[in-house]
């Protein structure tokens, strides 16, 4: 449990360096000023930090996902035994019914 915190505060404390870092080089200033609110600062500001935030948070879902559910990739091609008939299986229904299948995920069983 404290590895997940750990690694959640490490995550939000990078997004926030990168994002700042982001702003600084844009050259996107305080927004607000002694004669009060710039509108276009602040429009941007939020812009950078809704994006990116957003974008930072989905380029990790999938391998937080991953993490967290201790899952491994296995290739079809490669692999015998049960998992590999399992995963042409698979790939033969979902085929089949037109669907997309690019990766596919197996829970460790250590």
């Amino acid at each position: 449990m404290i590895k997940r915190v750990l690694l959640f505060v490490a995550v939000n404390a990078l997004v926030l360096v990168t994002i700042s870092i982001v702003l600084q080089i844009l050259g996107i200033r305080p927004y607000l000023t002694a004669y009060g609110i710039d509108y276009k600062a602040l429009m941007a500001f939020c812009l950078v930090w809704g994006m990116g935030g957003s974008f930072i948070s989905l380029g990790f879902s999938r391998i937080m996902a991953k993490w967290m559910m201790e899952v491994q990739v296995i290739d079809p091609q490669k692999e015998g035994g049960e998992l590999g008939k399992l995963v042409r299986t698979v790939h033969r229904l979902a085929r089949s019914a037109n669907l997309l299948m690019e990766r596919r995920f197996v829970k460790n069983s250590t």
